[in-house]
């Protein structure tokens, strides 16, 4: 909690302070190197701190590990809580903090503009230049902005506020992150872990696993209802993203192309297509690819889904994490077993499983 909570609040206050979504990435770079130094320099300290400890210990003095008669342990310990507590919170940091970042510089390149009502028009009628070419008439401009400053065509787009444009496509990574902190705080009172004096030894691992998935199913519940919650919060029919002119109904004044393919992009009075007239349909943008946004009436299940599948995919690591490393499934045991033939047999079986 503490990592996250530092990495989400570090980068909340950038954006809040540089308003640019691009300086984000600075503190991305940063984060990856501070990661790159604990991890490396926390990994080489322990490992040394550790071999040198085991080799007083236990080859030169015959003494047990970590005991308190070698004074090798105390950089052992030491050792390990710079490779596994600084180094694995340094490296959970960069993470964290990349994957909000790449997130929020996505959002940002949404064709949803702030306050930019010719931006709008030009975004909706790149398929015009698609069709009739990236440079039409007059005067080499394309025909999406000359079709959109023709009797001031795009002061009828709409002028889009905070909530309704594409600021809220970079907040929405950042509140998704208040999201899982307060359903790690709460699902941390939620953890429940059985009477082990009433358990047999050999299934303590079992009852232990089993509390952890518990945890982790409730906790993947509470994060699909925020998502919910924030998708169509702020998103949905009722948000100010919808009550846009075009992005709720299909109302949006746009040039339509139609008629015989060879003559439709011929210029007639005023330079525009022949075959362009003026219709009315959802707000749907080209990006540079030529690639058609879906309409915005469909960006909160797009996004739901979206946070569906990533969370889907994550649960679904740690159960592979745990069916090929937990000591209750035939991968580890099969391992195990074969050390009745000698080390040899460990590491063909070993190596076989993790390949």
């Amino acid at each position: 909690l503490a990592v996250v909570s530092t990495g989400l609040g570090g980068l909340s206050a950038s954006y809040l302070l540089l308003r640019d979504v691009r300086a984000l990435a600075g503190f991305s770079a940063g984060a990856s190197s501070v990661a790159l130094f604990a991890r490396v320099g926390g990994g080489i300290y322990t490992k040394a701190a550790d071999v040198g400890a085991d080799l007083i210990g236990k080859v030169e003095a015959g003494i047990p590990e970590d005991d308190p008669r070698n004074p090798a342990t105390i950089a052992d310990n030491v050792g390990d809580n710079v490779g596994d507590v600084a180094g694995m919170g340094a490296d959970l940091f960069e993470s964290y903090v990349g994957s909000i970042v790449a997130t929020a510089i996505l959002g940002a390149s949404l064709p949803y503009y702030f306050s930019n009502s010719l931006a709008l028009c030009v975004a909706n009628h790149l398929y015009v230049d698609e069709i009739c070419g990236p440079l039409g008439f007059p005067d080499g401009t394309s025909y999406a902005y000359f079709l959109c400053t023709v009797d001031d065509f795009y002061l009828s787009y709409p002028n889009l506020r905070t909530f309704g444009s594409v600021s809220m496509f970079v907040a929405f990574p950042f509140m998704m992150g208040c999201v899982g902190v307060l359903t790690a705080c709460i699902c941390t009172f939620y953890v429940r872990v059985p009477d082990l004096s009433k358990v047999k030894r050999e299934h303590w691992n079992e009852k232990l696993l089993l509390a952890l998935n518990l945890n982790i199913a409730v906790g993947a519940v509470f994060v699909l209802g925020g998502a919910a919650g924030l998708a169509w919060g702020f998103f949905g029919a009722s948000s100010d993203f919808q009550n846009n002119l075009g992005f709720g109904d299909a109302l949006l004044p746009r040039y339509v192309l139609s008629g015989d393919p060879e003559t439709q992009c011929i210029p007639e009075e005023n330079n525009i297509p022949a075959g362009a007239s003026i219709g009315v349909d959802y707000y749907r943008p080209l990006d540079s690819l030529l690639y058609e946004y879906p309409a915005p009436v469909e960006v909160p299940w797009r996004l739901f889904l979206c946070v569906i599948l990533g969370l889907l995919l994550g649960v679904s690591i740690g159960f592979l994490t745990e069916f090929s490393t937990s000591g209750g499934y035939w991968p580890t045991k099969s391992i195990a077993q074969s050390g009745e033939y000698g080390p040899g047999a460990v590491v063909i079986q070993g190596l076989g499983i993790g390949m």
